[in-house]
């Protein structure tokens, strides 16, 4: 059965985070933190947009948004972190770690999660 709350998706933002946090080197310095704000930026647009599509029952537009913010997701994702080592010059691998593994875990669920569910938003 679908959940239709988006309480998965709250669990696989929560899973992310904590896998974020304990990759690379323990505890928080700038640059990890800058990371994982970079990648909420990048992650909280599509999960608020797939939770209402989850509601609306509708397969074409939840499939839309899933592959349409998987593109958003990788451009935003590439431009923060060229912007975030070239530019600001933050240390390259924290930044890079907590983005990365932030958006990956985070991807992970989210497939995982839909393609579980298929059968259900296909019938819908």
């Amino acid at each position: 059965m679908m959940v239709r709350s988006g309480g998965y998706m709250a669990m696989a933002l929560i899973l992310a985070l904590l896998i974020t946090l304990a990759a690379g080197r323990p505890g928080l310095d700038n640059a990890k933190i800058a990371g994982i704000v970079l990648a909420s930026l990048v992650v909280l647009p599509v999960f608020f947009l797939l939770v209402r599509a989850m509601r609306s029952n509708n397969f074409k537009r939840v499939l839309k948004i899933f592959v349409g913010g998987f593109f958003y997701k990788l451009i935003v994702l590439v431009a923060g972190v060229w912007l975030g080592l070239a530019k600001i010059g933050w240390e390259t691998a924290a930044f890079t770690v907590s983005c990365l593994v932030f958006v990956f875990a985070y991807q992970v669920c989210e497939s995982l999660y839909f393609w579980l569910n298929k059968e259900v938003l296909n019938r819908s």
